[in-house]
């Protein structure tokens, strides 16, 4: 809809452009062309002031409703180019657009003082970059998406701080879980019994800590053995043996405490826990006294004051990763996965901060035989 001025059935002189989104132009007509110096009202109370075609374009500024500001480059609509935004939460953005956010290199200033210096995409530091945080420490090295994964050596390559001890890493998800983690750079140390096979593990250059998970003077020597950043538990018992579940939990739980290493991922089951009715009848009645001796290892863990992340799996298959595998916090959920997928998600958790102090259900919705629990 156009109000204004007209002359000769032609609109003349100043008017008002208004969208069917209820957007403004400020404008003035020559014949029939307009001219939009004028700025810009947006339906939400926000304003725009600058170049644009049907759209904000140039070089422009937008008062948002909110408080933000945003003055820079845009390109038929999208903040791009150089461009600087003032967050209403007090946070300021300055640097390079790509898309709408920020992307390239740029600088974020935190509001308690903090500040990012480096590379961005999508939004997030991506790539290198350092943080000063408002107390002087920093952190320098590779992003990913807005998580720091660790410094640069000398050479290029990340290096992550500490090492990872893993527990179950000769066989299963815990070997998945120690070759992604060796192959990416990661120091991994294997956590293994004098009669493990180590054969899968030789090959990726990983250190080694030798004990039982059930005696609590090895298990502390191996978190002694290094400076450990995570410890990954995944192991589990076999028929004959003594169920490591809950008294192996015990025992790592509180060597880490002793030795000041506070990221722990545990995998236990579906079937745990509150996820007891989500397995099948015939599942509690065989693997009952399992299930309430890995609740009871959950439970201490979540008890310990560590940043824990538990993912409980559904039946596990001997597939290849898929990339398909997915973590849930809805505990209703049951399937299957592979424990290559599952390694994977393990991984992705211990990458993941925003996975601490939660229980996850893993599973691959690709697989759509029903799994063994819940039959």
């Amino acid at each position: 809809m156009v109000t204004g001025r007209w002359v000769d059935d032609e609109e003349k002189g100043h008017g008002t452009y208004t969208f069917v989104n209820r957007a403004k132009y400020a404008i003035e007509w020559t014949g029939d062309e307009p001219q939009t110096d004028g700025p810009w009202a947006y339906a939400n109370g926000g304003k725009y002031v600058g170049g644009r075609d049907d759209r904000e374009h140039g070089h422009g500024t937008v008062m948002y409703n909110d408080g933000g500001t945003y003055i820079g480059g845009y390109d038929h609509g999208n903040k791009q180019g150089k461009g600087t935004f003032w967050y209403p939460s007090g946070g300021l953005y300055f640097g390079d657009w790509e898309g709408g956010k920020p992307g390239g290199q740029g600088t974020f200033v935190l509001p308690d003082g903090g500040v990012y210096i480096g590379e961005w995409h999508n939004g997030m530091p991506n790539g290198l970059g350092i943080l000063t945080e408002p107390d002087n420490s920093t952190k320098e090295g590779l992003w990913k998406d807005g998580q720091f994964v660790g410094a640069q050596d000398s050479s290029g390559g990340v290096m992550r701080k500490g090492s990872v001890l893993v527990f179950g890493a000769s066989r299963g998800t815990g070997y998945e879980a120690t070759k992604l983690l060796a192959e990416r750079g990661d120091h991994v140390t294997a956590f293994v019994r004098p009669t493990s096979d180590r054969s899968g593990l030789e090959p990726l250059g990983v250190d080694y800590a030798v004990g039982n998970i059930l005696d609590p003077a090895s298990v502390a020597a191996a978190f002694a053995s290094g400076e450990f950043r995570a410890v990954i538990n995944t192991v589990g018992g076999r028929r004959g043996e003594p169920r490591p579940d809950f008294e192996g939990v015990k025992n790592m739980v509180e060597a880490a405490k002793a030795a000041g290493v506070s990221r722990v991922l545990l995998v236990t089951a579906i079937g745990t826990g509150d996820s007891l009715n989500t397995v099948s009848a015939r599942t509690r009645e065989v693997l009952g006294p399992v299930l309430a001796i890995k609740s009871e290892a959950e439970a201490y863990l979540t008890a310990s004051g560590l940043n824990y992340t538990i993912l409980r799996p559904g039946g596990l298959t001997r597939e290849p990763a898929s990339g398909t595998g997915i973590m849930t916090e809805d505990h209703g959920v049951m399937g299957s996965i592979s424990r290559a997928e599952l390694g994977a998600l393990v991984v992705r958790a211990l990458d993941d901060d925003s996975t601490i102090g939660k229980i996850l259900h893993t599973v691959d919705p690709a697989i759509t035989n029903k799994p063994p629990l819940e039959r």
